[in-house]
């Protein structure tokens, strides 16, 4: 099993007010969803069969590429207070996830 690239491209919560992952009931059903995003993460992967150097591999392209989405949120189009809300919710999902 893999995450299509393109998964998520679009931060919809500038326009829309979605929910994490934009699931209405959240990345597992409920009864699997315990523990912090990263916790929840790493249930969902034991479900996908996924090994844990897979796993890993896909929380470092997650959580190292900071300054590159820094430099193309600051290269956009977008109104600064549009730049600063992205930003803002991009900072917030990373500490979610970096949280263990």
């Amino acid at each position: 099993y893999r995450l299509s690239p393109a998964y998520d491209l679009l931060n919809s919560r500038i326009h829309i007010d979605d929910s994490d992952f934009a699931l209405e009931d959240g990345l597992l059903p409920r009864n699997l969803a315990e523990g912090k995003v990263r916790d929840q993460f790493n249930i969902l992967a034991r479900h996908a069969d996924l090994k844990a150097a897979q796993v890993n591999e896909i929380f470092n392209l997650l959580t190292s590429k900071s300054n590159k989405v820094t430099a193309l949120i600051e290269a956009s189009f977008m109104k600064e207070r549009f730049k600063r809300n992205y930003f803002q919710a991009y900072q917030a999902r990373l500490k979610k996830i970096l949280r263990s």
